[in-house]
């Protein structure tokens, strides 16, 4: 069974810096800031010395005290939750809600507006666009007293649902809201969600990511917001490499890969034997090829690796490279369901008779890339969305539907998330012998010449009503027949 949900992150506040999103089974991890927020964030270390920079792990211990404390969250109720997209069911698909804050009770078509405008432009883009039905998209709308976020360096400051403000940790691009209070509200009003997303109603290039991504009403924001799916969904690192004090040591993305881990690379199916490792920049051949070990990643100038020259995880205004592609199908497979209806319904056993069994069949999401194929104990026996036995099905078999996404865009899948299949334990019994013509006859009344002959006595149908074939041709076999049964009668 596929494990569909992937965990919810516990919503940290890292003090005076910036957001730290933490998986329910790790002890930390930090929100990914933009490339160009990095720089910006030094900077303003640098500029405001009152800001307090913890330590590492000096924060964390601070973070867990902090969210062990009671929350007083006053409780919001929805107005107003409306599907943008639906791919599938809750259990077959990914479940986005995009969550207003900052637009008040009269702007509410301005929110669904630009919800709408949001979801087309995340699932546009590749690789969302190619799997769009793994995906519901909702937007839940809650009202703010005040229209828009808050701005302290302007001296501006909105009192709006979720809190949503800029100039988080002293970086003006930076908005954050009180993941808390998101995850509380939007747990309450769509309980099956997967990722929750905040769009919050300010013109003003920003966004954030982690627990709860933000994402602003500029309309270069979405691209922020590709990128931190990224990291939700995939796991993905960023690759930028300006210092980032403190960050845990490590290269378990499967995008980065440190000096020690170069040989055998995690995506060495993507290298061809051609390309040096590691790989200069001045090697590159476009954009995002040749596929290689190229130094500078994950906060780090030297000794971390990345796959590709550029890539969204790197640079907002980049598409994402192929190996950070690679990894996002594979996450969004692992996590939803190709398969979407099958008939007959899952049971113990299909039991039939030649000629009487249900034509087998199923409705899969349309994804341009999938191949499906049957198989009888292990042996392909037709492909395509349906099946019936025939001859060669007599007895007892497992039946399998194989769905398989034959991308080209994925070469590794060691775990098979792209594969999926039904199963069918399968009885056929052959097709009961036919009848003797003569008796057909009979008992038909639409019989035809030549199927007509002279019976063994014993084998003449008496059921009632019956009558004798009425097409062309003579009726005397059958009527000697009749004849030579009543004279048995008599002398009994």
């Amino acid at each position: 069974m596929r494990s569909r949900r992937p965990p919810h992150l516990l919503p940290l506040l890292l003090l005076g810096l910036t957001l730290l999103a933490v998986p329910a089974h790790a002890q930390a991890g930090f929100v990914h800031l933009p490339p160009a927020h990095v720089g910006d964030l030094q900077a303003a270390a640098q500029a405001r010395p009152e800001l307090q920079i913890l330590p590492f792990d000096a924060a964390t211990a601070w973070l867990q005290t902090r969210f062990q404390q009671p929350r007083n969250l006053q409780p919001i109720h929805p107005t107003d939750l409306q599907t943008l997209h639906q791919g599938g069911t809750a259990a077959q698909s990914l479940d986005i809600v995009l969550v207003a804050d900052g637009f008040t009770a009269s702007e509410r078509d301005a929110f669904f507006t630009a919800a709408a405008v949001t979801c087309d432009a995340l699932l546009q883009w590749s690789p969302y666009a190619e799997y769009a039905s793994l995906f519901n998209v909702y937007a839940l709308f809650y009202p703010s007293p005040q229209s828009g976020a808050s701005h302290p360096s302007q001296g501006v400051y909105v009192d709006n649902a979720f809190g949503t403000t800029f100039d988080y940790g002293g970086v003006e691009r930076l908005a954050v809201a009180d993941d808390a209070k998101v995850l509380d509200a939007v747990g309450q009003a769509a309980p099956d969600y997967d990722i929750a997303v905040v769009v919050v109603n300010d013109p003003a290039y920003g966004g954030s990511g982690g627990a709860v991504p933000v994402v602003s009403m500029a309309p270069d924001a979405i691209a922020i917001l590709r990128h931190e799916l990224g990291h939700n969904l995939a796991h993905l690192a960023d690759e930028y490499d300006a210092a980032y004090p403190g960050y845990p040591a490590g290269d378990g993305e499967p995008n980065v890969a440190s000096l020690a881990h170069l040989e055998p690379l995690k995506w060495h199916a993507w290298v061809k034997p051609e390309t040096p490792i590691p790989t200069l920049e001045a090697q590159a051949t476009s954009l995002y090829t040749p596929v290689g070990a190229y130094e500078g990643a994950r906060y780090q100038s030297v000794g971390m690796f990345r796959p590709a020259p550029n890539c969204l995880m790197r640079s907002l205004d980049m598409a994402f490279c192929p190996v950070c592609q690679e990894a996002l199908i594979v996450a969004i497979q692992k996590s939803t369901s190709m398969l979407r209806s099958r008939l007959p319904g899952p049971g113990p056993i299909v039991t039939c008779t030649l000629g009487q069994c249900p034509t087998f069949t199923v409705q899969t999401a349309p994804i341009a890339t999938l191949q499906l194929q049957w198989l009888r104990d292990g042996h392909e026996v037709a492909t395509g969305d349906s099946w019936s036995p025939g001859m060669d099905d007599v007895g007892d078999h497992t039946l399998t539907l194989r769905v398989h996404d034959a991308t080209d865009a994925v070469l590794s899948d060691p775990g098979n998330a792209l594969v999926e299949e039904a199963i069918w334990n399968l009885h056929v019994d052959a097709t009961e012998p036919p009848p003797d013509p003569a008796v057909r006859a009979l008992d038909c009344g639409s019989c035809s010449e030549d199927v007509v002959a002279t019976p063994a006595p014993a084998q003449v149908s008496t059921a009632s009503g019956c009558q004798a074939g009425t097409a062309g041709g003579s009726s005397w076999p059958a009527l000697l027949a009749l004849a030579a049964w009543a004279l048995r009668r008599r002398s009994a």
